[in-house]
């Protein structure tokens, strides 16, 4: 494959992809560096307590996983 293709079906791959909180591991800090690293802003909460959770606007791409210390986060 070319370059361009592998780029297209690595694409297509992380559109299909999206980040899952397992809420008995997130500790709901207000200090979240997954929430404040997410290129897209799909880390929310329902007010100012509570677990994280990924909204429809994930794109995949998996960075928050890399900033969560708890390993909370994973790619479904």
């Amino acid at each position: 494959m070319g370059e361009s293709t592998e780029r297209i079906a690595e694409e297509e791959k992380m559109q299909r992809r999206q980040a899952y909180i397992d809420a008995s591991r997130c500790d709901g800090a207000s200090d979240c560096p997954p929430r404040d690293n997410c290129p897209a802003g799909a880390i929310f909460r329902e007010g100012d307590e509570g677990p994280y959770f990924v909204g429809p606007e994930c794109r995949g791409c998996g960075r928050c996983i890399s900033f969560c210390n708890l390993k909370a986060i994973t790619l479904l």
